[in-house]
């Protein structure tokens, strides 16, 4: 069942992305990422590696997400100040 649950859909319009503040704050109370197994689970329960597969990948394109976001906040600033600089 795997296939129909890649994530491809992190990029759909309606995915909803956590700040990374919300993400800053899960960290820093859980000491894991959101959505993966803690090490403690990991160790009780084994590892399912289609499973660890399909949310690294999740994770992965979160991650270009959040990397867009940012070079869109960056591009911004840098207009904002050449305005400025005006």
């Amino acid at each position: 069942d795997l296939p129909g649950n890649w994530p491809d859909y992190v990029f759909d319009p309606g995915y909803s992305l956590m700040s990374l503040k919300e993400v800053e704050r899960y960290v820093s109370e859980n000491r894991k990422l959101p959505g993966l197994p803690s090490a403690r689970t990991i160790k009780s329960e084994g590892l399912d590696v289609g499973f660890m597969q399909a949310k690294m990948l999740e994770k992965m394109e979160e991650l270009v997400l959040y990397v867009i976001l940012l070079e869109k906040k960056v591009s911004s600033l840098e207009e904002q100040l050449v305005a400025d600089r005006k």
